[in-house]
């Protein structure tokens, strides 16, 4: 039987050691990651932050269709911006000329103001989160990128012959289908879609945003052309149209408008150039 001396050593070895100086560092620097990381997930989404990250894109492709406009030149406007338009004018909203042609642009920038004011917090971003917003926008492309290389996928842009657009041209465009068909397509159809079997009809969340991404993803193939030259339904172009939605559709409810956006337009402007 030990004594009282061999249970104070027993208390002794079973003590934690103390950690090291570096270690402690170690820790610290993996907390302060996680933090930074935690914050750009949560800032990346603020509809100020996705704004000021889209405002430079909406500025170039209204300039650049305003430069079309005022040159005389035809314009390649996508179906999505049409759409908008169409609705405008159904609603007594329509404008003639350039004017016009830039309001569906103002209609994305007021309804991202008003989402910041509704959905509160500071009216402000950090060039960091902007930079760590493009980097990321180009990661979630390469998986489209991937896929596009074995169904032989067009790009997303749907506005008609595109060959030859020029430099400039086909990345206004590719600008414009990331602004406007996922204005059309995710910021509004997907979560009005989310907003009515989620919150009002209370679906359950996953079975909600599953099939809120699923019908916008079927809307968003139906709307690209599918067919080919002989009229007959491409397979591998509509099953591609259809991964694409769901992708987007995942990134607009976990990452937020300005990166699906972003990942649709690094994809157009990707398969364009490249074309």
């Amino acid at each position: 039987m030990g004594g009282p001396a061999e249970s104070a050593r027993g208390r002794r070895a079973a003590r934690p050691s103390p950690r090291t100086h570096h270690e402690t560092d170690h820790e610290d620097r993996g907390g302060v990651v996680r933090r930074a990381l935690a914050d750009y997930l949560s800032e990346s989404q603020r509809p100020i932050v996705v704004l000021v990250f889209l405002l430079p894109a909406i500025a170039f492709y209204e300039i650049r269709l305003a430069m079309l406009a005022l040159g005389g030149e035809p314009l390649l406007v996508n179906k999505a911006q049409h759409g908008v338009l169409r609705f405008l004018e159904a609603i007594g909203l329509g404008q003639a000329g350039v004017l016009g042609m830039a309001l569906p642009g103002l209609v994305l920038v007021v309804l991202l103001l008003i989402w910041q004011g509704l959905a509160g917090g500071p009216w402000r971003t950090r060039p960091p989160v902007l930079l760590g917003m493009f980097a990321e926008s180009v990661l979630m492309a390469l998986p489209l990128l991937a896929i596009s290389r074995f169904a032989a996928a067009p790009p997303l842009a749907a506005v008609g012959p595109w060959s030859d657009l020029g430099i400039s041209g086909a990345l206004a465009i590719s600008l414009g289908a990331g602004l406007y068909e996922e204005l059309v397509f995710r910021l509004l159809l997907l979560a009005v879609l989310h907003t009515v079997l989620v919150d009002m009809l209370r679906i359950g969340e996953a079975i909600g945003a599953i099939t809120s991404i699923v019908i916008a993803a079927i809307a968003f193939t139906l709307y690209h052309p599918i067919a080919a030259d002989d009229g007959s339904v491409e397979v591998f172009r509509v099953a591609f149209y259809l991964v694409a939605g769901v992708w987007l559709g995942i990134l607009m409810l976990k990452r937020g408008f300005g990166i699906a956006v972003g990942a649709h337009a690094t994809y157009d402007i990707a398969t364009l150039l490249v074309a």
